[in-house]
């Protein structure tokens, strides 16, 4: 599986040791793909914390299914997305793993009515996919150790729902350079920062591939990029344009 870059990557730090047993944290487990994701790194040998709402369901059966696997993953309920809930399940994660490698930086998916007005709808989306990924590059950035790897993922529109997809267009313009930044910036500190976009239409287990890839030894070399997880699905797949 090939990942398509569409942002000029950032220089990346040199190489740091990586803690054994690794642990990653899921901000949001109620996001689309989030499951997928927490199934992927467990059977890559990841410690799992998993944030959720609290009305979220699936976060006890995530759970149950990891550890009947032999995986090891606790679920927290936090209240938002914000940086301070953010901030409470990486220290929470560090107390009961001695640290974080690896931050699934999701925000959690906007609510909202099919007839809200155009202006409305990007507003929305716009909001989850950037200010929601600040707060957590924001967290992160204060407590993670050299070598960890932070990946964002916003939500994703329903482009169907959207004139001209621009709710999820301009946002994930906004990511590549938000992402691209914090990479440089963070460079000092050992940090690498990438991120997925993948549309509504996009297969919860492609998304959960590309993150199992970019976290790996095989993505050493990739910092302050943007992947377009869709780039990769045909589209005689049944995928929509």
């Amino acid at each position: 599986m090939k990942l398509s870059l569409t942002h000029e990557p950032a220089r990346s730090p040199k190489a740091a040791p990586r803690r054994a047993p690794r642990t990653a944290l899921i901000v949001d487990l109620t996001c689309r793909g989030a499951p997928a994701i927490a199934h992927r790194l467990a059977r890559e040998g990841y410690a799992l914390v998993l944030g959720h709402a609290p009305a979220c369901t699936d976060a006890a059966r995530t759970v149950s299914a990891i550890t009947f696997a032999g995986g090891c993953a606790r679920a927290v309920s936090i209240e938002s997305s914000g940086e301070a809930e953010i901030s409470r399940l990486l220290d929470l994660a560090a107390r009961i793993f001695g640290g974080v490698d690896v931050v699934i930086n999701n925000a959690r998916e906007p609510v909202g009515g099919e007839a809200d007005p155009a202006d409305t709808v990007f507003d929305r989306y716009f909001g989850a996919c950037h200010r929601g990924m600040l707060h957590g590059l924001n967290a992160a950035a204060l407590r993670l150790a050299a070598g960890s790897r932070i990946v964002n993922l916003p939500a994703a529109a329903d482009e169907a729902s959207v004139t001209d997809s621009a709710a999820y267009l301009t946002p994930t313009a906004a990511l590549a350079r938000l992402t691209g930044r914090f990479a440089e910036a963070l460079v000092p500190r050992g940090l690498i920062v990438n991120a997925i976009a993948a549309s509504a239409h996009c297969d919860e287990a492609a998304i959960a591939e590309a993150v199992a890839m970019l976290v790996g030894a095989d993505a050493d070399g990739c910092n302050g990029e943007l992947f377009d997880v869709d780039a990769l699905i045909p589209r005689d797949a049944g995928v929509s344009a």
